[in-house]
């Protein structure tokens, strides 16, 4: 959760690669990290990036644009770099009357003086409004979303992923990073000993702060280039399993024999054990993904199942009252057996959710494959 401290502008170490990662209503750089000022860049400077809304937001439209900085320190998914802050423009935000429509572009303008403070601002074109860096929210998230049960939940819900990303790779590369692996299996029972003894916010933000580089360590072992191959092919059974599982349709489809097309395709590229092979193949199982989580989006007893699940996750939430406006009209939908609004709460809802260890995890990619 980012605090609503206002700052007409953010104090950014000239000397790091800063980059950008959009979340929420616009697509294109979803899960992407999009580099704005790289290091060694000569100050002063300024850009834009132009970019979309992927839904409408209004008065009656909960939702909100996020346009998230991070201090880039090389981690291959961008939450696990360093957060520097957000910029959000949320229905509240909108005058009277006005709506963001779905496709409406939105233009993100960005520039850093020679002191290296940043300053930011969003235009929307077609309400030919701009909203300036008073909305660029420095992350002091530890003051506030840390203090309460709901902290504490968070911090369990980010242990409990990076616990889940270690088996993971247990499970993939076994005794080829037994060393790394056994510290990282101590150092996450460390932090849960210093959750359960935690007693105020900012021991708590320490303690997700360590967890966070505990996950790129564990990211680095995936993509190393001893364990890369193995990984990718855990990954792809794993996928092919699921597929099978929960998604085949009983009769073969055009989707279906993509898949199945695909999978052989990426083992083929696997077989090559060349970095350039990895390469197709993770591009193949991401494709592949993308035709798992549409089959399942289709599936009404998912939808409803994966809106049970969000609807108890409150303290994800960046805003309690969009959440609980949304899980209200969720119910709604629920009575009505409308799928379709059902469809378009959920996405609402994920949108809603603060960056923990499972927003790069399965709901995070699901949203991206539906966005996109």
């Amino acid at each position: 959760m980012i605090t609503r401290t206002h700052s007409t502008a953010a104090a950014i170490p000239a000397t790091q690669t800063i980059a950008v990662k959009v979340r929420s209503g616009s697509t294109g750089l979803r899960n992407i990290l999009q580099p704005l000022i790289k290091k060694g860049t000569p100050l002063p400077a300024s850009g834009s990036q132009p970019l979309r809304a992927a839904y409408s937001i209004g008065p009656n439209l909960p939702g909100q644009i996020d346009l998230e900085l991070f201090q880039d320190e090389g981690a291959a998914e961008p939450d696990l770099n360093l957060a520097i802050g957000s910029f959000r423009i949320g229905h509240h935000d909108l005058a009277e009357g006005m709506t963001i429509k779905e496709g409406d572009p939105v233009i993100f303008h960005w520039s850093m003086n020679d002191s290296g403070l940043l300053s930011v601002k969003a235009e929307l074109p077609s309400l030919q409004q701009t909203f300036s860096s008073s909305r660029f929210y420095v992350d002091q998230e530890g003051h506030r979303s840390f203090e309460s049960e709901a902290g504490e939940k968070l911090v369990e819900t980010a242990i409990t992923e990076a616990e889940k990303e270690a088996a993971e790779v247990v499970d993939a590369v076994g005794a080829g990073a037994k060393q790394q692996l056994d510290e990282i299996d101590r150092e996450l029972e460390e932090q849960r000993r210093r959750l359960s003894e935690s007693s105020s916010g900012d021991e708590r933000r320490s303690i997700t702060e360590a967890v966070r580089h505990t996950r790129q360590e564990i990211a680095r072992l995936r993509f190393h280039p001893d364990h890369r191959g193995r990984y990718l092919e855990h990954k792809l059974n794993d996928l092919m399993t699921r597929y099978n599982d929960y998604a085949r349709p009983e009769r073969p489809t055009p989707q279906s024999e993509r898949f199945d097309q695909q999978a052989l395709a990426a083992m083929n590229e696997l077989r090559r054990r060349t970095s350039t092979a990895f390469d197709l193949a993770e591009i193949i199982v991401e494709q592949m993904e993308a035709i798992y989580w549409r089959t399942l989006w289709e599936k009404p007893e998912f939808v409803r199942a994966m809106f049970r699940r969000t609807s108890q996750e409150r303290h994800l939430s960046t805003n309690n009252e969009t959440f609980d406006l949304l899980v209200g009209d969720g119910e709604n939908a629920i009575k009505a057996n409308d799928v379709d609004e059902l469809r378009g709460i959920l996405l609402r809802l994920w949108d809603n959710q603060i960056n923990t260890a499972r927003t790069i995890g399965d709901v995070s990619r699901l949203a991206s494959v539906l966005r996109g």
